[in-house]
């Protein structure tokens, strides 16, 4: 039975010694639980930036591709323009030659 009292008393005695480390234990859980959710909405934040991110880049494509349409357009276009020019060109000596001839 002394035992038991013992026991029963340094149990006690331990308890209250440990209290605060008890106490302290409680408020780091507290604070852990805290940043945990810190730290989740800063990965919602950081998952919201990713696909801003990605929005972008597909933004990004869609203009060079859109670039490269209108360069190809130019440069087809210039052709053309060269092309006609030539042929203007030549449909003026046509007709300087048809000119030549009828006066003679």
């Amino acid at each position: 039975m002394e035992n038991e009292l013992l026991l029963k008393a340094m149990g006690n005695l331990l308890d209250k010694k440990l209290e605060p480390i008890y106490q302290r234990l409680d408020s780091i859980d507290e604070h852990l639980d805290k940043m945990d959710k810190r730290s989740d909405k800063m990965d919602e934040r950081l998952d919201k930036m990713d696909k801003q991110l990605d929005n972008l880049e597909r933004v990004q494509n869609e203009i060079k591709t859109t670039q490269t349409t209108i360069v190809r357009f130019i440069t087809e276009a210039d052709s053309e323009f060269v092309k006609l020019e030539e042929k203007t060109r030549d449909i003026d000596k046509l007709k300087k030659v048809i000119n030549i001839s009828n006066v003679k």
